[in-house]
């Protein structure tokens, strides 16, 4: 009996490194929205919040230490379609879609001062939310995607 072909070897390969593997890692905390569903959710850089959103109009903050919500924010104009924390933990960015026009639109919130700072508008008008945030590592710059490309802010 001779050596498997290389198409069988490598297609191990490929199911080798696809299988999925418990990491051993014990879930430390999981948190409930009053609402149910979460849509979206964020982890603040020094893990000590998570920002969650239901398919509503709010993103609650929880301390991931007690597990309770410390602030709700609201989303003005319909539930978040993602959501990311500022490298310094300060700024929350919530991706929503204004109505009636379906446009994407950024919400940032200061979480020191509990305030909506600024409502970036996505540029064109295309009807798909952003199903991504992220901020630079030195959190001057967002950075959004959706289905029909990205958007840095």
């Amino acid at each position: 009996m001779g050596a498997l072909p290389v198409t069988a070897v490598t297609l191990a390969v490929i199911l080798n490194a696809i299988t999925p593997r418990p990491t051993g890692a014990p879930v430390t905390a999981s948190f409930s929205l009053p609402a149910g569903l979460v849509q979206v959710s964020a982890i603040s850089p020094d893990g000590a919040m998570v920002a969650a959103s239901p398919a509503g109009s709010t993103a609650d903050l929880f301390s991931t230490r007690t597990g309770q919500i410390t602030k709700t924010l609201p989303v003005p104009e319909g539930g978040a379609t993602a959501m990311a924390f500022s490298p310094d933990g300060d700024l929350l960015a919530a991706a929503g879609i204004r109505r009636p026009t379906g446009a994407p639109v950024v919400y940032l919130w200061s979480i020191p001062a509990d305030k909506l700072v600024a409502t970036l508008a996505v540029p064109g008008h295309r009807k798909a939310g952003l199903d991504s945030l992220a901020f630079s590592a030195n959190g001057t710059r967002i950075a959004g995607s959706e289905f029909f490309g990205a958007s840095v802010y």
